[in-house]
């Protein structure tokens, strides 16, 4: 998917420094941790996902979907 021009992280430290995509579709310039946007985001933007059947139960997360880009691309 990179190869294409996409990133789509499912799993992200909480201190990784991003930048969201805002209204208009223009970037925020100002970056923030992936921990703020969720704080920023509020509960109602999570959806519990079930993702896999476990031995015990059913393996669920709770997910937002939010389209970012990294701040510092090192």
């Amino acid at each position: 998917m990179r190869l294409l021009g996409f990133d789509y992280p499912v799993g992200v430290d909480s201190t990784t420094m991003v930048v969201a995509l805002g209204p208009g579709g223009r970037w925020n310039k100002t970056p923030m941790t992936a921990d703020e946007l969720a704080r920023k985001l509020g509960k109602k933007a999570f959806r519990r996902i079930t993702w896999r059947e476990g031995t015990g139960k059913k393996l669920a997360s709770r997910f937002a979907l939010r389209r970012v880009r990294l701040a510092n691309d090192d």
